[in-house]
């Protein structure tokens, strides 16, 4: 498993760190664990740390929108706040900015930041 979770009781959030390649499936499994945990917990802050993730996805773009569609589909809670630290990748920060947007459009919660200082107070904001 390419991530793992971490929840942060002091900032209330959880915290999902991928580290490596990740498949899409993997990181789908990556949001309905947080999801899980969400409706157990109450939690509606999350941290995604992506500075060391890697991607084998042949169409990012495409992946990008697919995932704010789950996030429709799963009937996500709009209350939830997600704060996404990219990688320094350019192609992988362009389907996260792709991603942003979409999820925006759809009236979630979600920014996408080059550094984890600033998601953190945006998410804490």
């Amino acid at each position: 498993m390419p991530w793992n979770a971490n929840f942060e009781p002091d900032s209330q959030s959880l915290e999902v760190i991928f580290c490596g390649v990740c498949t899409m499936e993997e990181l789908i499994g990556a949001v309905m664990y947080s999801l899980d945990f969400s409706n157990q917990t109450g939690t509606m802050r999350f941290l995604v740390d992506l500075k060391d993730f890697q991607s084998n996805d042949a169409a990012p773009i495409l992946n990008a929108y697919n995932l704010g569609k789950l996030y429709e589909d799963l009937n996500v809670s709009k209350s939830i706040r997600e704060a996404i630290v990219a990688p320094p990748d350019p192609e992988i920060w362009t389907a996260l900015k792709f991603f942003e947007i979409t999820a925006q459009n759809r009236y979630y919660q979600v920014r996408v930041f080059a550094d984890g200082q600033e998601a953190r107070a945006w998410l804490m904001d």
